[in-house]
């Protein structure tokens, strides 16, 4: 059976109740062209419902004979109103089980009839507008002011339609894929899946285009489309109401207490913030590299603040740091002169910062030095665990929009040995983090090389001819 409401069922509305002002109502409604039907009471709404399939219901919420929240279980749960709408009239903080937020409505009492009226007309305009464009089979595009992305999943998954909607806001860009009707994976800057849903989600404005097709993407949503959008609705209106507790976006985030004194059986989404927040401290980077959804990583957040686990750096000093450049221009110029750039100065360009260890803990210590840098951007198979001294990178130092240089681990085992000349072409430099005497053949290969920069650099400041790199110290990473 096809279950697609026709043109007719989508202007007409059962007006359910009793109340005066509801019934009252009839008059104006008719007055805008919708077909109106009358019924004082549930069971009498139900059977109507059943036969007429109306495209809203305007239900009062002191119903009698079937509470309202019975009547909307009931007639959705049947395959030919699943997707019906409700606009439930009641007194200010009346609480309706069942409601859905992308799908429904709530006046409370005293409404304006002339606001109730236009809020149905706009409801219905906006329903048609993604109907009609839940019937296009070709390449469609619109817009997000006009047609709500919760409209356009709905009717996407009621005609089945596989492709790419593609959305546009400003500088940001994003991706649903539909496979039958289903989004099966969403993707948002760097996140993805259901998280890169509920942003979306939040996406009042912009641009949609919608490509029919079969998409190629792994498939990382297997909820279903109405579930998913309430979901993402609900955290998303639970995070605006608690955003007031929630640590600021642009703040930065740094560990009070050392890692070794860390409370023991950790959730492992807490200990996956523990440890990004290492080389992630603002916020909104950390939201970003986070599995878990927004709104359960600022719960988190806000639990390790609350306990003392976590702090906010004071914006000040955060704002003062950042406002020293690691490298000035001239002194950038010098370097890229001196790696042969003469020609292309003003180009895309990278170099290697050669870093040696005698052990993976030692490169670890060094990429927490880091942390609060926000130039820096770890390698995301860093982040997943240092097990051994593997040749390849740790993450990029961006120093200018045309400059950048990445952090190499260079193996200093003597197996290696051949391919130390190849690695030191084009390097910026070379930070030795083993303490002096530790690494004697790589030591005696650059005794052997003397216009090659280097220095020994740690955390011991006991250590003798070492640079030491505090944490987040931006003075002494311009030292180095």
């Amino acid at each position: 059976m096809n279950t697609t409401p026709t043109k007719a069922t989508q202007r007409r509305i059962l007006v359910v109740g009793n109340a005066a002002d509801v019934v009252a109502l009839a008059t104006p409604l008719q007055g805008q062209g919708f077909s109106v039907q009358l019924c004082s009471d549930g069971p009498q709404a139900l059977e109507s419902a059943l036969r007429y399939a109306p495209g809203l219901m305007l239900v009062d919420t002191g119903l009698v004979g079937v509470s309202p929240d019975r009547l909307s279980h009931i007639l959705r749960s049947t395959p030919r109103l699943k997707d019906l709408p409700f606009l439930f009239i009641g007194k200010d903080g009346d609480r309706v089980d069942g409601f859905q937020r992308h799908r429904d409505l709530f006046l409370a009492r005293p409404f304006n009839p002339e606001q109730l009226i236009h809020e149905i007309s706009t409801s219905f305009a906006r329903r048609e507008r993604a109907r009609q464009v839940g019937l296009q089979e070709k390449q469609i595009e619109g817009n997000l002011s006009q047609i709500a992305l919760t409209d356009l999943l709905q009717i996407f998954a009621l005609n089945r339609k596989s492709g790419m909607l593609s959305l546009a806001r400003r500088s940001e860009q994003g991706a649903l894929y539909l496979n039958d009707g289903m989004v099966v994976n969403a993707r948002l800057g760097r996140v993805e899946g259901e998280k890169a849903v509920y942003r979306l989600l939040l996406w009042q404005e912009g641009k949609f285009w919608f490509f029919p097709g079969q998409p190629e993407v792994e498939n990382r949503i297997a909820v279903q489309t109405d579930h998913l959008i309430m979901e993402g609705l609900r955290q998303n209106d639970e995070m605006a109401a608690l955003a007031a507790t929630f640590p600021p976006l642009d703040v930065q985030l740094t560990l009070k207490i050392p890692r070794e004194r860390l409370p023991q059986g950790l959730r492992p989404i807490t200990q996956e913030v523990l440890q990004k927040l290492e080389y992630f401290p603002g916020v909104a980077e950390l939201l970003d590299q986070c599995s878990a959804p927004d709104y359960e990583l600022l719960q988190i957040l806000k639990t390790l603040i609350d306990k003392g686990v976590v702090e906010e750096r004071r914006t000040e000093d955060v704002k003062a740091q950042q406002r020293q450049v690691l490298l000035t221009t001239t002194q950038i110029i010098a370097a890229r002169e001196r790696l042969g750039d003469h020609d292309t100065l003003m180009e895309q360009g990278t170099a290697k910062l050669l870093l040696l260890a005698s052990n993976p803990e030692q490169l670890r210590r060094f990429v927490q030095a880091l942390q609060g840098v926000h130039e820096f951007a770890p390698d995301a198979a860093f982040l997943s665990g240092v097990q051994e001294l593997a040749l390849g990178d740790l993450g990029l130092l961006t120093l200018s929009e045309t400059f950048a240089l990445r952090l190499f681990c260079l193996p200093a085992a003597p197996p290696m040995a051949p391919l130390w000349p190849v690695f030191l072409r084009r390097s910026f430099g070379i930070v030795l983090l083993a303490p002096n005497g530790a690494l004697p053949e790589f030591e005696a290969f650059l005794a052997t090389r003397p216009g090659d920069p280097f220095v020994y650099a740690g955390n011991d400041p006991s250590a003798a001819n070492t640079l030491v790199l505090p944490r987040g110290d931006r003075s002494a990473l311009r030292n180095l």
